[in-house]
């Protein structure tokens, strides 16, 4: 391990649990960058499988590299872990990397060209989602653009950004809910004055069985109602912090929160169980948001700054709320996501 009394420009920070197989295809990629003024810190909570062994193999290989490996006594779960990153890392800014995706080549000479240049709070590149089927062939499902008309409250991917450290540090963050994405996000646009946009794909998204939030073991539904419960609790705390038209972005995040939590978090869920969260998740925002399809954006979708995905996600399911369609809309998603991939 290369050890500098300079801290570097980027931290890498990877947050790692049973990922074994794909960690030296990322290490493989950051490599191809020009650019090394980076430390890479893995954090490994608790793996089963060789992870550990592979880090080390990693570190071992790359002795020109400043590599770090830290392990968690006890399994703290994606939330800690990567908290615990933002206090671990040394770098100027830090890249949050998950530990299956990796990054296109010259990535970082891409992204540290900016910062460079911008010294921006935030720097967000687009990302690739990257299908992976079981004998590990990939191809590009989509990328997501970033909008012409955007919000740093409402680009919620957490992949393919530089953060600046010290505004995670002095306001001392800490995640603590689900989505960890979108908790990371808003915590630190909080705190964020600036923000670059990279209008080109700089990292890989990859999908497959291993991947957060898709795996096949069947969803608590009793918790996916908790966690949006929480999610609307907290994001309604940050809102009183802002000023009215943040207060719509942030409405519209909560909106789009739950229509994403319907269809994706309900994907592999019963129809039977569908209907049911369904239920629920639209009590809880007849109750915290009872005017929520009156956001300002839902009425004029041509301001409305999401990304394209997400967008037709929300005004789709606006559509059908207000028509009271929606269980029709469940089912016929329920059929056609037997026969065709949707990802968020």
């Amino acid at each position: 391990m290369n050890n500098t009394t300079k801290n570097p420009l980027i931290s890498i920070a990877i947050a790692s649990y049973n990922y074994a197989k794909y960690l030296k295809k990322a290490i493989t990629m950051i490599k191809k960058s020009e650019f090394r003024d980076f430390e890479i810190v893995y954090c490994d909570d608790c793996s089963t499988d060789d992870s550990v062994l592979v880090i080390r193999e990693i570190i071992e290989e790359n002795n020109d590299l400043s590599i770090r490996l830290i392990e968690n006594e006890k399994n703290l779960g994606i939330l800690a872990t990567k908290t615990k990153l933002f206090y671990e890392c040394k770098g100027k800014y830090i890249m949050l990397c998950d530990a299956d995706d990796y990054m296109v080549e010259h990535c970082l000479d891409k992204l540290a060209s900016v910062a460079i240049k911008t010294d921006a709070d935030r720097i967000v590149s687009e990302v690739y989602d990257v299908v992976i089927d079981k004998n590990g062939k990939e191809k590009i499902l989509q990328k997501q653009d970033i909008p012409l008309k955007t919000s740093k409250w409402l680009w919620n991917l957490n992949h393919g950004c530089l953060y600046k450290r010290e505004i995670f540090v002095k306001n001392h963050i800490k995640l603590d809910f689900i989505p960890d994405d979108v908790c990371l996000t808003t915590y630190f646009s909080i705190y964020s004055k600036s923000v670059a946009w990279v209008r080109k794909p700089l990292y890989c998204w990859c999908v497959h069985e291993d991947s957060a939030g898709r795996k096949k073991e069947k969803i608590n539904n009793y918790r996916l109602v908790n966690d949006f419960d929480l999610a609307v609790t907290k994001i309604d705390f940050i809102s009183k912090k802002c000023t009215d038209i943040h207060k719509e972005e942030l409405e519209l995040l909560l909106i789009k929160l739950y229509y994403l939590q319907i269809f994706q978090g309900l994907k592999k869920c019963s129809l039977k169980d569908k209907y049911t969260v369904y239920s629920e998740l639209k009590y809880l925002m007849d109750n915290r948001r009872s005017k929520y399809l009156e956001n300002i954006y839902i009425k004029n979708p041509k301001k409305m700054p999401l990304r394209k995905y997400a967008k037709i996600i929300v005004l789709l399911s606006a559509s059908l709320e207000k028509l009271h369609l929606m269980k029709a809309g469940l089912l016929g998603y329920h059929l056609l996501s037997k026969v065709i991939y949707f990802d968020q």
